[in-house]
C-alpha cells in the first residue's frame, strides 16, 4: 500500500487561506479608509528651507559675509 504525505498539501492549503485572508483585510482597510473623512491633515515641513528664507537669517548671513570680507582685507 502506498503512503501519501499530506503535510505539503495541508501547508499549501493553509498558505492559500492565509493569503486570501490578508488580501481581504487589506482590501477592506483601503475601502473603509477612503470612504471616511480624516479628522486631520498631515504636512511635511522643510526646516532647512524655512531657515534659509527667514529674513533674520539672511540679514545675519550678509552681516557675517561683510565681517569676513573686512577681516580678509585687514
Amino acid at each position: 500500500m502506498k503512503r501519501t504525505n499530506w503535510i505539503p498539501l495541508v501547508v499549501g492549503v493553509m498558505m492559500l487561506g492565509f493569503a486570501g485572508f490578508v488580501t481581504a483585510v487589506v482590501s477592506a482597510q483601503n475601502t473603509s479608509a477612503s470612504a471616511t473623512p480624516r479628522p486631520y491633515q498631515v504636512a511635511i515641513v522643510d526646516i532647512a528651507q524655512l531657515i534659509k528664507n527667514h529674513p533674520g537669517f539672511i540679514a545675519k548671513q550678509k552681516e557675517l559675509q561683510d565681517y569676513a570680507k573686512t577681516k580678509e582685507s585687514d
